[in-house]
Order: C-alpha cells, then structure tokens, then sequence
C-alpha cells in the first residue's frame, strides 16, 4: 500500500510539471519556489501516511465507511485519536455507524485490526510492526523521496531552460539573479526531502 500510495501521489504531479511558465512575469521564482514547497509539502504527507513507531491519524485517510446510503471517508463520521504506540481509539459522531466503521478498520489493507466496541467508542490494537513491514515501509519511504527528488530536479531543470530560451528578453543581471534564487531554493528544499527521509528511517528504527 505505502508503494502504491508513491506512485499515485507522483502521477498527480505530471500536469504541474508540464503547465508553461511565464518567465517575463514578476512571480517566475516565487511560481518556482511555490512547486518546490509544494513538493516538500507532498512528501511530507505520504511519509505520514507509511507506519511508523507510532499509528498516525493519516495511517486512516484512505479508510472508507459505508454510510448514509454511499461511502464516506473516515474522517467525516469519526474521529481518531492516538492513545499509544499500540492503541487507538476511533469516536464515531454517530453510534449507529461504530458497526460500519468497525468494518471499515477491519478492511485497511496492510494491518490485520481488529476494533473493539465501546457504545460508540471503537478501541483499536495497534500491533507492532514487524520487522518485514519495517523494511516494506523503509523502502517506500525511499522510494518516495527519490520521486520527490526528481521531481524537484526537473522543476529546476525547466525554469533554468525557460530562463535561457528567454535570454534576449531579460538582462544578463537579472538572468543570473534568477538563476541564483532558483539555484539556493533548490538546495534548500533538496535538504529538507533529505531530512525528511532521515527522520522517517529513524522512527521506523525506533519501532523495533
């Protein structure tokens, strides 16, 4: 599932890559800084979503509940509360559906749980992960990362060309300004996806 989850966050950021870029517009870097804040920002949510040493509310996002005559997210029926590193706690807004949500919990693929009712309380045992999952989850990770990664390379990589295909319509000044922006916001969000990663393989260390 974390596999998975990387390569369809990836494929939703194909139609951002290609859009045309306005370099003689005032915002050209500020457009560009924006992708790669975006592309930190994406990372950082599917790393949130792989299990860690702890269960995460985002562990739930892709849990659906039969409910009021369609399918809902979890989120809008209950809600998620991290008691520990092996229990959770599942408050549905309405008692009648603690049975659906139940099933629900039951179905996210990858996790084996079983909830217990409490009235309208579902308490959930979270077991540890083991040392398969880890290396399952540690390679997910990575994976994502190195996406997260190229993509950043190729935002780069197409605001430096547009700079050049441009040339004759800015100054040499301001071409190497740009150029230099581009150059410091890259290394600055390429750190940050690196810590990122770092951070999540230290957690999952953590959970052994």
């Amino acid at each position: 599932p974390a596999q998975r989850l990387a390569v369809r966050s990836m494929a939703k950021k194909k139609k951002v890559d290609e859009e045309p870029l306005d370099v003689l517009s005032g915002s050209f870097v500020d457009d560009f800084k924006a992708q790669m804040e975006a592309t930190v920002t994406s990372l950082e949510k599917q790393l949130s979503r792989m299990r860690g040493s702890r269960p995460t509310p985002e562990l739930f996002d892709s849990v659906r509940v039969e409910a009021y005559g369609g399918t809902q997210p979890l989120s809008s029926v209950a809600q998620v509360a991290i008691k520990s590193a092996t229990m959770v706690e599942v408050v549905c807004f309405d008692p009648e559906l603690a049975g659906p949500v139940a099933d629900a919990l039951r179905g996210l693929e990858g996790f084996s749980l079983n909830p217990q009712r409490k009235a309208s309380t579902l308490v959930v045992p979270f077991p540890r992960p083991s040392t398969e999952s880890r290396e399952v989850v540690a390679k997910a990770a990575a994976q994502a990362a190195e996406q997260a990664k190229q993509r950043a390379r190729r935002i780069r990589h197409r605001h430096q060309d547009a700079l050049k295909e441009h040339a004759d319509s800015l100054s040499e000044d301001d071409i190497r300004r740009q150029a230099s922006l581009i150059d410091k916001a890259t290394e600055s969000a390429t750190k940050r996806l690196a810590k990122l990663l770092e951070d999540k393989k230290t957690d999952l260390k953590h959970s052994s």
